[in-house]
């Protein structure tokens, strides 16, 4: 079986998988919840973010006891 061949086997798969749990659950219920898990792992990044910028910006805010321009710090700690 080739690559391709073993992709399409296992995405025809799927499909058949999410069309039975669509048809059991109804598509308004599918549709909620596909939009939870999109909205929860939006969130979930989302806050991730905000704390790697906390622990940049605590990172420059030391740099500062150590009197280094804190623009030089925030060029230097770029992720």
């Amino acid at each position: 079986m080739t690559r391709e061949g073993l992709l399409d086997a296992v995405l025809t798969k799927v499909r058949d998988f999410y069309k039975n749990k669509e048809t059991r659950f109804g598509e308004d219920e599918m549709r909620a919840i596909e939009r939870f898990f999109v909205l929860n792992s939006l969130d979930t990044f989302w806050k991730e973010h905000l704390l790697a910028l906390d622990h940049l910006k605590e990172g420059i805010g030391l740099r500062g006891y150590a009197q280094k321009r804190s623009s030089q710090g925030i060029s230097e700690g770029k992720f």
